[in-house]
C-alpha cells in the first residue's frame, strides 16, 4: 500500500513538471477557489442548523397572527340616584362627589330651560299661584348649563337632606310661618350651598334678571373639590330592574295632570308614553318639552305622581307647604303600565319609599325618574 502512494505521488509530480508554469498557476487557482467555497458551504449549513431566538414582543405582519386584547371592565355598579350600571373605575369617578340639586324656574316665559335632560332626578311642586318649579338632582350625568336658577322652599329642603345633596339656589323663602321658611334653615342647618359661592354661577348677558341665572355641574364639583367635601355614604337608593321588553308594553298611554284647584292652565301636565324608547315626553302648557342647551327631549323613565297634603302658609307672600313626611297615595307611571300604590317618608332625613299595590317596595328602570308632589285635590286623568 505504501509503495502504490509513493508511485502515485511520483506521477503527480511528474505531470505537474510537465504542465509548464503557466499551467501551474492556473491549477493552484482553480483549488484555492474550490477550497474556499467548500469551506463556505461547510460554515453556512452548521450556521443554519442553529437555534434562532426570536423577540417576545417583535412586531409581525403574518396575516394569521391573532392580537389578544385584554377583556373590557364589567359594568356591575349600580349608581344610587339613576340605577344606571357603570364599572368600577366609572363608579368611583361618579361617586367622589355629592348630588348636586339645583332649583329651576317654569315659568312660561323661560320655556324650554336647560339642564332637565341631562338630570338623574326631578321633583316638581307648586310654588305660589299655581305655577310649578323644578328641582333638578345631577350625579351621573354632566351639564353644560343649567338654567334659569331661582329661589328655595322649604318643602324642597325636605327632599334635599333626604339625598344627602348639595344645594344651588339664589335665595329663598323667608315668612312669618316657620313651616314655610327656607333660606334661614339652609343657613342654620348647615346645607352645602353655592348661592355665595364665587363663580358657582353666573349671569348670561342678554337675558333679564331673574331669569339669567346659570350653572352647571362642572362649577358645583370645582366647588365640592376647593371645599373638601366627602363624597355621600348615607344615601339610601330605590330598588332598579331592567326595562319590559317592547312587545309587553303598551302601544300607547297618555297621563293628565290639572294642579290643584287651579285647574287647566298653562302649568297642567301631560305624559305621552314613547313605546319604543320606553319612556314618557314631557308636556306643560301643551308644548312637549325639549332641553334648551341640548334640543333632547325631557323624557324621563319613570313618573311618579306622590299625593299629599297640600295648604296655605297664610303668609303675606303667598308661600304654600306640602306634607312631605308620612305617607299617602302615589300612582307610578313605568313601562307604559300603572301601579297604584303608596309612598312613605319616616322622618326629614329618611328616604321617601314608594310600594306596589301588594306593599312590595317599587323596581324602577334606569334612568330619569320624575316625581310630582302633588295636592289631593288635583284632577289626573289615565
Amino acid at each position: 500500500m505504501k509503495y502504490k502512494i509513493q508511485n502515485i505521488i511520483q506521477k503527480i509530480k511528474g505531470k505537474w513538471i510537465t504542465l509548464g508554469k503557466k499551467k501551474q498557476i492556473v491549477v493552484v487557482i482553480t483549488l484555492g477557489v474550490f477550497l474556499l467555497v467548500s469551506v463556505g458551504g461547510i460554515y453556512a449549513f452548521v450556521q443554519s442548523r442553529q437555534p434562532v431566538a426570536i423577540p417576545i414582543n417583535a412586531n409581525t405582519d403574518d396575516k394569521n397572527s391573532v392580537d389578544v386584547e385584554s377583556p373590557e371592565p364589567p359594568e356591575n355598579q349600580e349608581l344610587p340616584l339613576d340605577g344606571a350600571l357603570v364599572t368600577q373605575a366609572e363608579y368611583d369617578r361618579i361617586m367622589s362627589y355629592l348630588p348636586m340639586a339645583v332649583m329651576i324656574e317654569n315659568s312660561t316665559t323661560v320655556r324650554p330651560v336647560s339642564g332637565l335632560s341631562r338630570a338623574d332626578l326631578v321633583y316638581e311642586a307648586v310654588v305660589e299661584g299655581g305655577i310649578t318649579r323644578y328641582m333638578a338632582v345631577f350625579l351621573h350625568h354632566d351639564a353644560e348649563e343649567i338654567m334659569p336658577v331661582r329661589s328655595s322652599r322649604s318643602y324642597y329642603l325636605d327632599w334635599l337632606e333626604e339625598l344627602d345633596a348639595t344645594y344651588m339656589h339664589i335665595g329663598g323663602a323667608i315668612s312669618d310661618n316657620p313651616r314655610a321658611v327656607a333660606l334661614p334653615r339652609i343657613f342654620s342647618t348647615g346645607v352645602k350651598t353655592y348661592m355665595n359661592v364665587s363663580g358657582a354661577w353666573l349671569r348670561k348677558p342678554g337675558v333679564l334678571a331673574p331669569h339669567n341665572a346659570f350653572t352647571s355641574t362642572d362649577r358645583m364639583k370645582d366647588v365640592q373639590d376647593k371645599n373638601g367635601w366627602a363624597r355621600s355614604t348615607k344615601l339610601r337608593p330605590w330598588l332598579f330592574k331592567d326595562e319590559a321588553p317592547q312587545d309587553e308594553r303598551p302601544s300607547e298611554q297618555t297621563i293628565s295632570l290639572e294642579w290643584g284647584s287651579w285647574g287647566r292652565n298653562a302649568y297642567s301636565v301631560v305624559w305621552v308614553f314613547d313605546p319604543v324608547g320606553n319612556r314618557y315626553f314631557y308636556e306643560v302648557g301643551g308644548v312637549r318639552q325639549m332641553d334648551a342647551k341640548t334640543g333632547d327631549d325631557v323624557s324621563p323613565k319613570n313618573v311618579i305622581m306622590q299625593l299629599t297634603g297640600f295648604s296655605s302658609a297664610n303668609d303675606q307672600y303667598g308661600h304654600v307647604l306640602y306634607d312631605t313626611v308620612g305617607e299617602g297615595r302615589a300612582l307610578i307611571f313605568r313601562d307604559g303600565k300603572i301601579i297604584d300604590g303608596t309612598w312613605k317618608k319616616t322622618a326629614l332625613d329618611a328616604r321617601t319609599i314608594y310600594y306596589d299595590e301588594n306593599g312590595d317596595e317599587m323596581e324602577f328602570n334606569r334612568g330619569l325618574s320624575w316625581i310630582q308632589a302633588v295636592p289631593t285635590e288635583s284632577v289626573i286623568t289615565y
